[in-house]
């Protein structure tokens, strides 16, 4: 009996592994939806699952650490969506804020921690059963465009890019109050773009058990790894992630979740000129990047988003000025092929397994 238990245990999980789905979510702007889609595992197709329309429409998506729940703003209303089975989304709650931006969700579910591009600040809100309580508990002014938040693994410090300025904002957090306090120094400067050739902090990677960001350099095209500990940031590495006579202003960067390999977009510019996307291995115990492994084309004009799936087999950019995203199915070494272009919109992309 006692083997006969432990079998039907082992049975379930095989049979909750091999039923486990994967699905891309995308902000359409144009739509003023969320669209799902189901992810085939054998060359990364995208079916569509359902829309969710918001009437007064969508922004940025931000997850949760617990994958149960995304946010993000409807005018000016920051909304909470439940992730329910098979990935089905659900409106919990919103409620009303007087700044709006990117943000992400305390580990325990109580805090908000927002950047606001325009009004250079970043702000802490207060969460109540995973929904905006309508407090805000701290308000701090930085310097120009703030372009991405994120905590340290242990929730102790918040980090926040400043592209303008050139500037990488830190700040000690408080979990039990929320507030943020900054470190001395206050922040980092990157590199000078005319001795480097890339500059300008603008998003954030996560290596989810170091203590190791990676941080794209807007201008120029590059990316830096940076370490940290209780005393603050430090740059650790920096490689260029641009081709010869193909522009670079790079955007976002996503990693594998074997802490493999990382992927960031390199946009084309306003001016035209090739896109592309840049690739880097990692050394998964380390956080450490050991190589820039290829600069691949990517017509995806004006990517701002790069999603890679849970598998590490399939990459996804996606347009919002040609309404696609682009399929790459990643080679074992991390080297691309571009297998599809999809005309299904293009914008903010978040990727779940249920």
């Amino acid at each position: 009996m006692k083997h006969f238990i432990k079998y039907i245990i082992v049975l379930s999980i095989l049979l909750q592994t091999a039923y486990s789905e994967q699905y891309l979510y995308i902000s359409n702007k144009k739509g003023k939806s969320i669209d799902q889609y189901s992810v085939s595992p054998k060359n990364g197709d995208l079916k569509l699952v359902k829309k969710l329309k918001l009437k007064n429409g969508v922004s940025s998506l931000s997850l949760s650490q617990n994958e149960r729940y995304i946010y993000t703003y409807s005018k000016s209303e920051l909304v909470t969506l439940y992730v329910g089975e098979k990935g089905k989304l659900t409106v919990k709650g919103s409620a009303k804020n007087s700044l709006v931006g990117g943000g992400k969700l305390s580990a325990d579910g109580r805090f908000y921690v927002q950047y606001h591009y325009r009004a250079n600040k970043v702000s802490v809100l207060a969460m109540k059963d995973y929904q905006f309580s309508g407090k805000q508990v701290d308000l701090v002014s930085t310097t120009d465009h703030p372009h991405d938040v994120t905590f340290s693994n242990d929730g102790n410090f918040v980090f926040v890019p400043h592209n303008w300025e050139n500037r990488f904002y830190q700040f000690k957090f408080n979990q039990k109050t929320g507030k943020l306090t900054p470190l001395e120094p206050p922040y980092i400067t990157g590199p000078d773009l005319e001795k480097a050739g890339y500059a300008n902090f603008r998003s954030l990677a996560q290596h989810p058990r170091k203590n190791v960001l990676y941080c794209t350099y807007e201008k120029g095209g590059g990316i830096a790894s940076l370490t940290y500990d209780k005393n603050g940031v430090k740059i650790w590495q920096e490689f260029s992630s641009a081709k010869e006579g193909w522009t670079a202003n790079p955007s976002t960067v996503t990693m594998t979740q074997d802490c493999r390999f990382l992927f960031m977009s390199n946009r084309g510019g306003k001016e035209g000129g090739q896109g592309s996307i840049a690739v880097f291995s990692l050394d998964p115990e380390t956080g450490k990047i050991l190589k820039k492994v290829g600069v691949y084309a990517n017509n995806a004009e004006n990517s701002r988003e790069v999603k890679v799936d849970q598998s590490g087999q399939f990459l996804y950019s996606s347009s919002n000025r040609t309404g696609s995203t682009f399929v790459y199915h990643v080679n074992q070494d991390g080297s691309l092929k571009f297998y599809k272009e999809l005309k299904i919109g293009g914008g903010p992309m978040l990727i779940l397994e249920r």
